[in-house]
Parts: structure tokens; C-alpha cells; sequence
């Protein structure tokens, strides 16, 4: 899936409640309510490199997050299980929300 030469979206998913102001430098903050259906309408290319976080190995929301992309057809979606698996990935993106 994800090409060390192409650019890749980093998305911190973390609700609410949990989300408290910090993201990975280069990621952007997606809610859990705006993946899928949500993120569909921005028009995202399918075919965009999407890698989601969470706030760790316990944490559901990165892996729902990715079911839920694919399930609406987003073809490259990755998951990092825990915020240091995104170590020297980032590469593209930009602070915010969608």
C-alpha cells in the first residue's frame, strides 16, 4: 500500500472526548463522524494513501475508522496501532481538521 516515495494523509480519529489538541506533526485531525460518509464528500480521490491513528493499541477508533473508509471504497488505507508507528512517516499533510 503505502509507497515511501508518494504522499501519503496522516489522520489522528480520536473522539471528542479523548481528543485533546495534539496531533502528529504533518497529520490532521478527522473526527470519527466525518470518516466514511463524511470524507466522502470532500471528494478525496479514492485512490488517496490514507494512514489513521488512534491513541493506542487499546483504542478501537483507528481500526473502525479504516473498516469504515474501505467500506465506502477507499482503496489505501493503513493503520498505525499505536502513535510511534508513525515515526518517519510523515511526509504530506497539514494541521487542521476536516
Amino acid at each position: 500500500m503505502l509507497d515511501s516515495r508518494q504522499p501519503f494523509l496522516l489522520w489522528n480519529i480520536l473522539t471528542d472526548d479523548w481528543f485533546k489538541g495534539e496531533n502528529i506533526p504533518g497529520s490532521r485531525r478527522v473526527p470519527p463522524d466525518k470518516v466514511g460518509q463524511g470524507v466522502r464528500s470532500t471528494n478525496l480521490p479514492w485512490n488517496s494513501e490514507i494512514v489513521v491513528y488512534c491513541r493506542g493499541r487499546k483504542c478501537p477508533q483507528s481500526r473502525m475508522a479504516a473498516e469504515k473508509l474501505t467500506k465506502v471504497g477507499y482503496e489505501n488505507v493503513g493503520l498505525a496501532v499505536e502513535k510511534a508507528h508513525c515515526n518517519g512517516l510523515i511526509r504530506t499533510g497539514g494541521a487542521g481538521t476536516l
